[in-house]
């Protein structure tokens, strides 16, 4: 037995991640531990290569701590940050390695072949981590490397391998939501659950943790005020709700939310929501009535920043995404959010493998005609067609899917229609050139959504993102694609160099380092 056994989780970024993204996975695990198993000594730390941390400066954690569990949280974009932990992991003396090293987050959960073809000795947790990583904690003191396997079956949530096989373990229904006492110290944008898991869970193109798909549950109110309070003490004004799924059909539980926070006075925050979280047919006014009441409730609470998942402004596109909402109902949502005089983000992806260019007209059109378009997250965005979906299987049974990319735990695809494949193949190097850049800017705003200079910065460059596809939709037989965008590219291109200096500030780094943060630097060069 060991008296104070020691766990030391790592959160991995990419460029992904926003650079002030809260390592929250790692805290909300370490909590847990601090919670249940008050003999372990529990450490947190970050990965994170644009900050200047390194694979080595992890290495030298492990080999002063010396922990029995090495928990690694590996998010989407960080597959091979991970592959290259691991691997140097493998190079300290035996006698320097952790007893069990874990890992979690998304890309693991998907990626579980990929991981444990290369690492067999690793264990994956699957979906929400706390009761499984409480078990293996319980377990790594009791037990030998040799019976290892064995009684890693009884544990929930997992994938090893055992006798050359993987093996997988019945999912633990997700645990209560948590209070987070400690946290992670740094210049991080605060998050806060509110629930777990999304009511709705049928969008083709989601991946769900393991298990119901539409598995949800709230988070209880006197815990969430007790992690306010924390908040508050701690001087933190601005915050985000994490939720995939803020309000739900549970409108009592988000009023009583806005209840707390009022009695608070003292932040503004975040939500996302879908469609008809706001406004949902084939349903009363009086109920709508509500949804739209607690959305003032809300505000009056501090809600200053709501993003909404659209996705398209076609019906048929909707419908192929499993929304089950139409265009009509995803407007009326949309102006009930601008009537509340909160700003507003809304997520899109046009291009997915069967769009149409009817499709894309469609949305272009609704775009301009309903002036969406300066909400829009990024109009060029492409679907990621991602492992353990009904979409996936879908492209499969098409013939449209390529080779899987642990990355993103998604497949590379192709189109069905040729002119689709063309427009997008001529705006590919326009979106994703300057795509860093944007990410960078639209992050920023929402942390300071009433900063006019990032709205103007931000609707200036959703302007010309519409601009550009609608021309490149206008001439999309004209063989001269350089022609149509180069006004557009040299425009944007100039406006961002002048604006890097304020970026800079709102992140309070120097432009430098800013612009280090850039998988691929965009300067304009006349």
């Amino acid at each position: 037995m060991h008296a104070n056994p020691s766990l030391l989780l790592v959160q991995l970024y990419s460029d992904l991640q926003p650079p002030d993204a809260e390592p929250y996975a790692v805290d909300v695990l370490a909590q847990a531990v601090r919670d249940s198993l008050s003999n372990w000594i529990v450490h947190t730390a970050t990965l994170d290569q644009r900050a200047g941390s390194s694979v080595e400066s992890v290495l030298d954690q492990v080999r002063a701590v010396r922990p029995r569990v090495f928990g690694i949280s590996v998010p989407q974009g960080t597959y091979g940050l991970a592959v290259r932990l691991l691997e140097q992991l493998s190079t300290l003396p035996k006698e320097e390695q952790p007893f069990l090293t874990v890992l979690g987050h998304a890309v693991p959960t998907y990626a579980a072949e990929e991981f444990l073809g290369r690492f067999p000795d690793v264990v994956i947790v699957r979906g929400w981590g706390e009761r499984a990583l409480i078990s293996l904690l319980t377990v790594s003191v009791e037990t030998t490397k040799h019976d290892l396997s064995r009684v890693l079956s009884d544990v929930p949530s997992l994938a090893f391998m055992s006798d050359r096989h993987m093996t997988r373990t019945v999912v633990a229904p997700p645990s209560r939501v948590p209070v987070l006492v400690q946290r992670t110290p740094g210049r991080y944008l605060r998050r806060l659950e509110g629930s777990r898991g999304c009511q709705y869970g049928r969008c083709t193109f989601c991946t769900r943790p393991p298990g119901a798909r539409d598995s949800w549950t709230r988070a209880q109110p006197a815990t969430l005020r007790d992690a306010l309070i924390k908040m508050r003490d701690d001087g933190v004004t601005f915050f985000t709700f994490a939720d995939e799924d803020f309000i739900g059909d549970d409108l009592s539980g988000a009023s009583e939310i806005a209840d707390i926070l009022l009695s608070l006075q003292c932040f503004t925050f975040s939500i996302s929501v879908r469609s008809d979280n706001v406004w949902k047919r084939d349903t009363s006014l009086s109920e709508n009535r509500k949804r739209k009441d607690l959305l003032s409730k809300l505000r009056c609470a501090g809600l200053s920043f709501v993003f909404l998942g659209l996705e398209s402004l076609s019906d048929s596109q909707l419908t192929r995404f499993g929304k089950g909402v139409r265009v009509r109902d995803s407007l009326q949502a949309m102006a009930i959010i601008r009537d509340l005089d909160v700003s507003l983000e809304v997520g899109f992806m046009l291009f997915d493998p069967f769009v149409t260019t009817h499709e894309l007209l469609e949305s272009t059109e609704a775009l301009r005609s309903s002036r969406a378009w300066p909400h829009v997250s990024n109009i060029f965005s492409r679907l990621r067609v991602q492992r353990g979906t009904a979409y996936e299987a879908f492209a499969r049974k098409h013939g449209l899917l390529g080779e899987f990319n642990p990355e993103l735990i998604s497949y590379d695809w192709r189109f069905a229609s040729v002119q689709a494949e063309q427009i997008w193949l001529a705006g590919e190097t326009w979106s994703a050139t300057f795509h860093p850049a944007l990410r960078l800017v639209r992050n920023a705003f929402r942390q300071f959504p009433q900063e006019n200079s990032l709205l103007s910065f931000l609707v200036f460059l959703r302007d010309l993102d519409l601009r550009a596809l609608e021309a490149l939709l206008a001439e999309r037989k004209s063989a001269n694609v350089n022609a149509i965008l180069s006004p557009l590219i040299d425009a944007r291109a100039r406006e961002w160099q002048k604006f890097i200096p304020h970026l800079a500030k709102k992140y309070q780094v120097a432009q430098e380092e800013l612009v280090t943060w850039l998988k691929d630097p965009f300067y304009y060069e006349p």
